[in-house]
């Protein structure tokens, strides 16, 4: 008789593939098109150099500190590489992978292992979890609480209260929209009060959600008293307008979409071959009905859990969210994976009596062959629209067979302008973020319109054929063209 797998070398082998497809996917840049990795990587420069949360010297107020803070940390024992940032990134998911198995476990999804898996193969995955990005460490202390609120269930002592509290705030300050947490929490203390017939009953929940908002709160109130003083322009989140325009665009299809581009990208592949709309709407369809029919069914036999109220209320948001960018699914990926993987064996079971086991295990097969191909494209050849090359430096040797199309012109405008601007002088930005000059040349800069021009004497404009083209102010004169992005100079 063969003895059973030791679970150890199961956990190492499970730790393996988010490392080796990881670590085949660092390389030393910044992401193009994305500066949010710009604004965690220079906050953290800024809290490990000058003690303050600030980008360019000027407060942050629209994202919030906790991952900067751990970056910071890393910096002071590593160094200020973006490999450093990154490798933190990395650490999130080999811990990550292992907490959503425990979680996947404890919400009595079928096939635990495969679950975190497969979050790992996820193309959205492997680019979050590449790049200096807070996804990864937001999803895995995500887990870290819904494993916390679990264990309160039983363990109702004044530690755990505090302790639940803390990794309620810690998470809710690495996303904002750690905040959702809040759904566990209350679906939580009603089942409580439910159970019991006594307020007294959900006391513990009602202190976790406390403690875990206090920090929360305070810090936004912070932004606010920096704003009102005028040392920070009025960010996103703290204008009402903000809300209104972008979660009230309510649209059921989109969700659904997103959440196939997300888990399968197989509308994306599928574009490669025909560009028939029927097949995405097609692929599209089978997949809401299939992520619908599965949560009913774990739910007809579990219940809704208080982590699926989360999960819920997140989709709830992304409802009416005007983007629905696929990284915003990332920290409820597992969930909606397990749906999927339940829904595929219900059919398994019904379709395939003879051999529901090898007709559940083909189709998951199906699925993982799908995100390697992806995968192995995105790290070896770029991605579908060509604005990067392959995410690995295998394929990607330097940062100019990286950037591609409009993103190497930018870089190569920024370097021109770079060589020729005095030495600590901050350069202009039109047509895109100044962020980029942090990132691509260390530079200081200033953002027109919106900013004064008077520091500076260089310019880098990205213009658009046909529209949207920025007016520059006289007084420039144009030094070099890349392609949609032009160098100026003010004349004397």
């Amino acid at each position: 008789m063969n003895a059973p797998p030791d679970p150890y070398l199961r956990r190492l082998l499970l730790l393996a593939l988010p490392a080796t497809l990881f670590l085949l996917a660092l390389n030393p840049w910044f992401s193009p098109e994305q500066h949010d990795d710009v604004t965690y990587f220079f906050s953290a420069e800024s809290l490990a150099e000058h003690g303050s949360f600030a980008l360019d010297g000027t407060p942050v107020t629209d994202w919030p500190p906790v991952f900067p803070a751990i970056l910071a940390a890393a910096r002071s024992l590593a160094g200020g590489s973006p490999l450093v940032a990154k490798l933190v990134v990395l650490l999130f998911v080999c811990v990550g992978v292992l907490v959503i198995r425990r979680v996947a476990a404890t919400q009595h999804f079928p096939c635990p292992s495969l679950i975190a898996a497969i979050t790992c193969l996820l193309p959205i995955s492997l680019i979050c979890g590449a790049n200096i990005l807070s996804e990864w460490p937001f999803l895995t202390l995500s887990l870290l609480f819904i494993l916390s609120l679990q264990r309160l269930q039983h363990s109702r002592t004044p530690l755990w209260i505090l302790g639940s509290g803390i990794l309620l705030a810690i998470t809710s300050l690495t996303r904002f929209s750690g905040v959702l947490l809040g759904a566990a929490i209350i679906a939580q203390a009603v089942t409580r009060m439910r159970a019991d017939k006594r307020l007294q009953s959900a006391l513990p929940e009602i202190l976790v959600a406390c403690i875990g908002a206090a920090p929360w709160l305070l810090w936004k109130l912070r932004c606010h008293l920096i704003i009102a003083g005028g040392d920070a322009p009025p960010g996103a989140y703290d204008q009402p307008g903000y809300y209104i325009e972008r979660f009230t665009n309510f649209d059921i299809a989109g969700l659904f979409a997103a959440i196939e581009s997300t888990l399968l990208s197989a509308t994306r592949a599928s574009s490669q071959v025909t560009d028939h709309q029927l097949v995405g709407t097609a692929i599209v369809s089978l997949l809401a009905i299939a992520t619908i029919a599965g949560a009913a069914l774990h739910f007809k036999r579990f219940g809704i859990q208080p982590a699926d109220w989360y999960v819920l209320a997140n989709l709830a948001l992304l409802l009416g969210d005007l983007m629905k960018p696929e990284r915003y699914f990332l920290p409820i990926a597992p969930f909606l994976i397990a749906y999927l993987i339940v829904a595929i064996r219900a059919v398994a079971d019904t379709f395939a009596r003879q051999r529901p086991a090898q007709a559940f295990a083909a189709a998951i097969a199906v699925w993982v062959a799908l995100l390697l191909a992806l995968d192995t494209h995105l790290l070896f050849k770029g991605n579908a629209d060509g604005s990067r090359g392959g995410q690995s430096m295998l394929a990607s040797p330097d940062i100019e067979s990286f950037y591609r199309a409009e993103n190497l012109e930018l870089y190569r405008a920024i370097r021109s302008a770079d060589r020729r601007a005095p030495s600590g002088d901050p350069i202009a930005a039109a047509g895109f973020h100044g962020k980029y000059l942090l990132a691509l040349a260390g530079r200081s800069f200033e953002n027109y319109p919106d900013d004064d021009l008077e520091p500076t004497s260089w310019l880098v404009e990205r213009h658009h054929e046909g529209g949207g083209q920025i007016q520059i102010p006289s007084g420039w004169r144009l030094v070099e063209t890349f392609g949609t992005h032009r160098v100026f100079q003010r004349t004397p």
